[in-house]
């Protein structure tokens, strides 16, 4: 496996971590000067620092799905200059009172040597976000 190959697959095993509330497995990618930021105007946005801290954010993010039976899917992952490229859907079923939700985003990840130097979470629209799972 190449350099690239490698970044695309950390970057890869990082949000499906996300997805599967494994913040092990992405805490193994991180040291303690990794970043990993939630843009928007949600709740979870901020800039967290440290397997510990993002830790916490895994989990607090999974929660925030589960609560909604939604799921985060990896769409694609493309590889660029300086970062690699996640996009991802969220989907949950409609509920009583609700309707179905279907959103998009990507995260977008420094990867060096096999370890996360950053990430930015970048969801399509935060406002549909907070509105149907916040």
């Amino acid at each position: 496996m190449n350099a690239l190959q490698s970044q695309v697959e950390v970057a890869r095993r990082s949000l499906e971590a996300l997805a599967g509330a494994d913040a092990a497995t992405l805490s193994g990618y991180l040291d303690e000067a990794s970043v990993f930021r939630f843009r928007g105007d949600v709740p979870l946005a901020g800039e967290h620092r440290g397997p510990e801290h993002v830790g916490r954010f895994v989990r607090d993010f999974a929660a925030l799905l589960s609560a909604r039976g939604a799921r985060l899917e990896v769409a694609h992952v493309v590889p660029g200059p300086e970062h690699v490229y996640a996009r991802f859907r969220v989907t949950a079923p409609a509920s009583p009172g609700r309707a179905p939700v279907e959103l998009g985003g990507c995260l977008m990840t420094r990867v060096r040597e096999g370890h996360i130097l950053e990430s930015s979470l970048l969801l399509d629209d935060a406002y549909a976000f907070q509105r149907d799972l916040g």
